[in-house]
């Protein structure tokens, strides 16, 4: 067990090809235990050994247990929240399994009952890196932005008469990158994964996410491409230094969830988009 914990690390140190290395140590068979390793690095870090360097932020969370004939999967659960900065880092992070797991994702304990039958290897990963990464050994390589690797390769079991089952794993990830001005910028970081019934805990939440986001995103094809008046005086004070941070400020104190160009160019707010240009008008 520590052999091959150890071994998933260094592989994953020495390639980059985390899931790759999960899948490799995943063939020794592992439906006897559960192995469950995340990593993390938030700030500049520079290995001599791997001839790498990373900037920025990056995530590998990695499981390989058994999948039972009825489906079930043991509940782990691992998540992080950071502002990703380097001087001030703020980071909450879990790592739950078993009982654990099934609380901390707002379920009951003692759900592990159904963790019978017979039992077959599977594997979940995910790999995230945002910032910059060089690679300076076998092979030169250089990554700049955000890169995200998921993989599971989940067997699919037969349960009797009641046809096939397939394990539930979760992974998700929010990331909120603001550049809109150069004078200040910052990075918001929220991601996790889970299995078995925690992640079916989750689950819900997630669908929730997706139709505010679905929700968003059809009222901003509604609102796009505006050249009404108000807009494009508003899209012209954009052009001015110091402007779209003041738009940003402006924006945030209202509540209105949209960029500064995005709310600029939008033909849904009008009377918004004048009380803006006139408040930014009076700072000129």
């Amino acid at each position: 067990m520590q052999n091959k914990t150890m071994n998933l690390k260094a592989c994953g140190r020495k390639s980059g090809l985390w899931l790759g290395c999960l899948m490799l140590v995943a063939c020794a068979g592992t439906e006897e235990r559960v192995t469950f390793v995340t990593t993390t690095q938030l700030g500049v870090s520079a290995d001599a050994k791997t001839q790498s360097v990373d900037i920025g932020f990056s995530r590998m969370d990695g499981v390989i247990g058994p999948v039972y004939e009825g489906g079930a999967v043991p509940p782990i659960y691992a998540d992080i929240h950071a502002n990703a900065s380097v001087l001030n880092p703020k980071v909450s992070q879990t790592y739950a399994t078993g009982d654990a797991a099934l609380i901390a994702t707002g379920g009951a304990s003692a759900q592990e009952e159904k963790l019978r039958g017979k039992r077959k290897t599977m594997l979940f990963g995910t790999a995230t890196n945002v910032g910059l990464r060089l690679g300076f050994a076998p092979d030169p390589s250089i990554s700049l932005g955000y890169i995200r690797q998921e993989y599971s390769a989940i067997p699919i079991l037969k349960n009797g008469e009641e046809g096939d089952v397939y394990g539930s794993v979760l992974a998700h990830i929010e990331l909120n990158v603001d550049n809109s001005d150069y004078s200040s910028s910052g990075m918001g970081i929220g991601q996790f994964i889970a299995t078995g019934v925690a992640a079916e805990n989750l689950a819900p939440l997630v669908r929730a996410n997706f139709a505010e986001t679905a929700s968003k995103a059809m009222k901003i094809v509604e609102c796009a491409a505006s050249d009404t008046a108000e807009a494009v005086r508003l899209q012209a004070l954009l052009d001015k230094p110091g402007n779209r941070e003041e738009l940003r400020l402006w924006l945030e104190a209202r509540n209105i969830d949209m960029s500064p160009t995005m709310f600029a160019y939008s033909n849904c707010y009008p009377a918004l988009q004048a009380e803006a240009s006139k408040a930014i008008s009076a700072n000129d």
